[in-house]
């Protein structure tokens, strides 16, 4: 079994409700456990930012799959909430990223990993910080992540922690 971390977002429709079914499907799948789910938070677009806020939670499992395999999954998913790629950073029914995938590192532009934005979303760091503080992800653990993050964007609105979970 391979442990990965998971980022996920929705803003649109009924985002708390599709975070959590989605989860729900998540733990549907044989090949997948769920290790840990952070809260949901409130945070503000990040490429595209006219659009509506967003929900996100970041989830640790462990699976079997392989990494494209497991992408696939996810994408299937993604698609069981009637995603659709149209604009890049655009808003979105459901995403759901791979943000690690135990300690591979690939370029493949199928599936850059570990995620190439991780380090600069707030609403990945912040839910991410919050379950997994010590994780190492390309040697450095999340809190450090995260204080680098601070210091190159002090002005950037947090995500604001809900009090509603997903689990």
């Amino acid at each position: 079994m391979t442990f990965a971390c998971l980022g996920l977002g929705s803003n649109l429709g009924d985002s708390f409700k599709t975070l959590k079914d989605a989860v729900a499907c998540l733990q549907e799948e044989d090949s997948v456990q769920l290790d840990k789910c952070s809260p949901c938070y409130e945070s503000k677009p990040w490429g595209q930012e006219n659009q509506p806020d967003f929900l996100n939670a970041v989830i640790g499992i462990h699976t079997q799959l392989p990494a494209d395999e497991l992408l696939s999954c996810l994408q299937a998913i993604e698609l069981r909430f009637m995603r659709e790629r149209t604009e890049k950073w655009g808003p979105r029914t459901l995403d759901i990223d791979i943000l690690c995938y135990g300690n591979l590192q690939q370029t493949d532009p199928a599936l850059i990993l570990p995620h190439p934005y991780f380090s600069e979303r707030d609403f990945v760091l912040v839910p991410l910080h919050e379950i997994y503080p010590h994780l190492k992800i390309s040697d450095r653990p999340v809190s450090e992540w995260l204080t680098l993050y601070l210091d190159h964007f002090p002005d950037r609105p947090l995500p604001e922690k809900l009090t509603a979970t997903l689990i």
